[in-house]
C-alpha cells in the first residue's frame, strides 16, 4: 500500500474522532512553496489558533516530507521552529516521507519537542 492510499484510509476516522475544540489539518508539501506558507497552513491558521484558544488539540499530517525538502531545504528546521511553544501534550503530528528521504538528524530535533522524544 502506498504513502497517500495508507494516509486517506486513516483519515476517515481520524476525522469522525474530531470534535470541536480539536482540529484536523491535513497538507501536502506540494503546497509549501516556503516557510511562510508553512507558516500561514499550520499555526496561523484559523483552525489551530481556534484550537489553541480554547484548548482543543491539533492534529497534523503532513505528506510528502521529502517533496517538501526539494522544494524547501530548511523546512524540518523550520516546522520546529514554528512548533516549539506549542503545548506537546496538544500537538499531534503525522509526517509522511520516504525513509530514504528522512533527515536523522532533523527528526531528532523534532522529536525532541515532545517529552521522552
Amino acid at each position: 500500500m502506498g504513502k497517500t492510499i495508507a494516509i486517506n484510509a486513516g483519515l476517515g476516522p481520524l476525522r469522525r474522532e474530531t470534535k470541536p475544540p480539536d482540529c484536523l489539518l491535513k497538507l501536502h508539501c506540494r503546497s509549501v512553496p516556503n516557510v511562510e506558507v508553512l507558516k500561514s497552513l499550520t499555526v496561523d491558521s484559523q483552525p489551530w489558533k481556534q484550537a489553541h484558544a480554547q484548548n482543543g488539540n491539533v492534529t497534523l499530517i503532513i505528506e510528502g516530507i521529502d517533496e517538501g525538502l526539494r522544494k524547501v531545504p530548511e523546512f524540518v528546521r523550520a516546522f520546529c521552529e514554528l512548533i516549539k511553544h506549542e503545548p506537546p501534550e496538544r500537538l499531534r503530528v503525522v509526517l509522511v516521507c520516504r525513509s530514504a528521504e528522512w533527515d536523522r538528524i532533523a527528526g531528532e530535533r523534532l522529536t525532541g519537542l515532545w517529552p521522552g522524544g
